[in-house]
């Protein structure tokens, strides 16, 4: 753990390649206030992205979604966090 911002409930991590990334923590974090900078800490971290074609004249909409999945009081801090978007978008460009 590199850094965290308690007040913003934000954490830098480093990976073993010496790169840097900073995560949103969820307020629902029992054990936030357990973890300190220099804690080596195991996360997984997996991003994707899905691309859908809908007919034209389609209305645009935007929706965000959360689930979080929490360690017990006392245990050992951890959790699963899984953050969910949706955009409607038009493609003005491809660059294969």
């Amino acid at each position: 753990m590199a850094a965290i911002d308690k007040i913003n409930r934000r954490i830098t991590l480093v990976a073993p390649d010496g790169k840097r990334a900073t995560y949103k923590v969820s307020k629902d974090a029992i054990n936030f206030d357990q973890i300190r900078v220099g804690d080596r800490v195991k996360v997984t971290v997996i991003e994707e992205l899905a691309v859908f074609l809908r007919k034209a004249g389609t209305p645009p909409s935007i929706g965000e979604g959360a689930e979080v999945a929490l360690a017990p009081k006392g245990a050992m801090p951890g959790g699963v966090v899984a953050e969910t978007a949706e955009v409607t978008a038009r493609i003005v460009a491809v660059d294969t």
